[in-house]
């Protein structure tokens, strides 16, 4: 109850109870009064309703206090069925349904920290109201602190326009907070929302396979579901991160911008490079790009791939006017003839003929750019080649070991192969459902890996809906893109912060997971650039964390609050001069307002599980929890 002074005292004793049942036995001994005395009706009546008035009055404001103390006794786990998620959804009204709870305030943060202030017990009814009124009442049997969230008695659901969702979404939450239960309800409904998902999963959540795959038949389309596991080759798809694109360059940037470093570096200038020519190659002799024929032309040379397309630009240039050319300077190679100096060093006799043909034969307005760059790479030092390209085999190696070789470079020729082969393109067009799983407990290299090249195809899919206002959904309305990747930190790279930068408009929404906001900061080796990725995420969600710099990472996103302060003094004095001694003293009470954290940092260490925070929608803040969707016999 708030006070004249403007200071709530919402946790003290119910006095207003004991005022209640006085006034109740005054309406009682009135009416009893009055019928025993031959008292006016008209007298007796006004009396007894006076009094009944005023224990109605102080009993609802006795119960005011009691309720605000029972809530602090937290609810019960929350098992939500889909018919009641269905249900939510639909009082949404099209918004993305979070939960139930309510907007944090000051003056839940003054609530807060004097419930904190002392211990929590002390305010809580007896263990037979608490059964009474359904509520918890066993605490040592709870995780985390539920009197957080009942500061508030009153919840409501909490929803968010999807628009204010395109502002991209981060979460914390230590193991066990329930991260994947906040992932099971933002899966369910983007799936029925019939909106394209992809979820990047490094530890392979069978909860989280299961909501997918169920949600998938409940929305009346189960094909939807695809699942990319390399542990488990024989039922996954396979994917062709390598058939989509516009230019031929962005098959080059798709690999060498996974390296991790500066895309300015000279090392990975020259990766890209290489990539690119020998891309080009295999375009210009109609062979589809993959990661296996990069790896395998990286390693072997180029000098196979060259054959190849200079045999075919001779034959479409010269018409088989360059065969007995050829052959000679071949013959004359293999003589030994010491005035022939060929300008390939490596491969075949024929091959170094070829080229040494093109060079001096060809006229230059018929050459081709993308020839000379191969050309040029087959001719570079093969020392000094694995030297510039020394941080590119690795990857590439990570990418096409078995099962990757078939997995992500699928052959498309392989008629006794009926895994199905997609691609971004019929990812986001046909409105599917993959979910990824990278296996990064049983090898972070490879996963990491496997993760960046699924990112960095989407990325270059969202550049063409950009440039080309491709349409990713039926009729009018625009399908969207989700990616929710968990344990983030490992797998942030160039692609994803792109897609976060610039996907708004292409209709992709991210939603990141980590445990901490240190593991950012160790991925990156410094905090501003951790600040910077996830500067990205409009929206944020944090679930207990118990990290110190995690605390103080989010709260200071939660802004600052003033709440009154409540300060007493007590003086006395005396003086000795006079005739004789005198005494002074006085008490005072004051209130004033004091600066502190919205959310008190502490608070975050002791959130129960499925309790999270969210910041959302331009500042607001909402103290919310989730269920653990429980599904229909299907």
């Amino acid at each position: 109850m708030i006070t004249n002074t403007g200071v709530e005292n919402l946790y003290r004793p119910a006095y207003e109870a004991n005022a209640a049942v006085a006034w109740g036995a005054s309406a009682v001994c009135t009416a009893a009064g009055a019928l025993a005395t031959g008292m006016p009706w008209h007298v007796g009546a006004a009396m007894t309703a006076g009094s009944l008035g005023l224990a109605a009055f102080r009993g609802w404001q006795a119960w005011r206090l009691m309720e605000a103390k029972i809530a602090l006794a937290g609810q019960a786990f929350w098992m939500l069925p889909t018919a009641e998620v269905d249900r939510a959804v639909a009082r949404a009204e099209g918004k993305l349904w979070l939960g139930r709870g309510f907007l944090w305030s000051a003056v839940h943060t003054a609530r807060a920290m004097e419930v904190d202030r002392k211990d929590p017990k002390l305010f809580m009814p007896p263990t037979w109201m608490l059964k009474l009124a359904g509520r918890p009442y066993q605490f040592s049997e709870v995780k985390g602190a539920p009197w957080i969230h009942g500061v508030e008695p009153r919840e409501a659901d909490v929803s968010v326009p999807w628009d204010h969702a395109e502002g991209n979404w981060s979460f914390f939450g230590t193991t066990g907070a329930g991260k994947t239960r906040l992932f099971e309800l933002l899966c369910y409904q983007i799936v029925k929302r019939g909106d394209v998902l992809v979820v990047l999963d490094p530890k392979y959540d069978k909860d989280l396979e299961d909501t997918l795959q169920r949600v998938c038949k409940l929305a009346g389309r189960p094909e939807a579901f695809s699942q990319f596991h390399p542990a488990f080759p024989s039922r996954s798809v396979r994917l062709d991160p390598m058939k989509n694109f516009a230019r031929d360059t962005e098959l080059a940037s798709r690999v060498s911008e996974l390296l991790g470093t500066d895309p300015d570096d000279n090392f990975v200038s020259f990766c890209w490079m290489v990539l690119h020519a020998i891309n080009g190659g295999l375009l210009y002799v109609d062979k589809r790009p993959s990661l296996q024929k990069l790896r395998y032309y990286l390693e072997a040379g180029p000098e196979p791939l060259i054959e190849e397309v200079l045999e075919k630009f001779l034959n479409t240039h010269l018409h088989g006017k360059w065969e007995s050319s050829v052959h000679a300077i071949k013959a004359q190679r293999e003589a030994g003839n010491k005035k022939v100096q060929p300008k390939l060093k490596t491969g075949t006799p024929y091959q170094s003929a070829l080229v040494q043909f093109y060079h001096e034969a060809v006229p230059i307005h018929l050459k081709r750019d993308d020839i000379n760059g191969l050309v040029s790479v087959a001719e570079h030092s093969r020392e000094h080649l694995g030297k510039m390209v020394t941080s590119l085999k690795p990857l590439l190696t990570k990418l096409t070991v078995q099962p990757l070789s078939d997995l992500l470079s699928p052959d498309y020729n392989d008629d006794g192969d009926d895994r199905e082969i997609l691609d971004s393109e019929k990812i986001i067009q046909g409105g599917r459902v993959l979910h990824v799983c990278t296996d990064s407990l049983s090898d972070s290299a490879v996963g990491t890996a496997i993760a960046g090249i699924v990112l960095a195809d989407l990325r270059a899919y969202a550049g063409a809906i950009y440039n080309y206002g491709l349409q990713t959904g039926a009729g009018n309305r625009k399908r969207r893109v989700h990616i929710l990747v968990d344990e983030a930190y490992e797998v942030v790279n160039e692609p994803l912060i792109a897609i976060m930068n610039k996907g708004r408009g292409a209709g992709f929404i991210t939603y990141l997971a980590a445990q901490n906001f240190s593991d950012y900061v160790a991925r990156f080796g410094d905090e501003h650039r951790a600040r910077m990725v996830l500067g990205n995420a409009n929206n944020r969600g944090t679930l207990r964390v118990t990290d110190n710099l995690t605390q103080r990472y989010v709260t200071e996103h939660l802004g600052k609050v003033q709440i009154p302060q409540v300060s007493a003094t007590l003086a006395s004095g005396s003086k000795t001069e006079d005739g004789g001694l005198e005494f002074s003293g006085n008490v005072g009470t004051s209130v004033g307002l004091t600066e502190v954290d919205r959310f008190p940092p502490e608070l975050l260490g002791k959130l129960a599980d499925l309790h999270f925070v969210a910041v959302v929608s331009g500042g607001n803040v909402y103290k919310v929890r989730l269920g653990k969707i429980v599904w229909a016999a299907q």
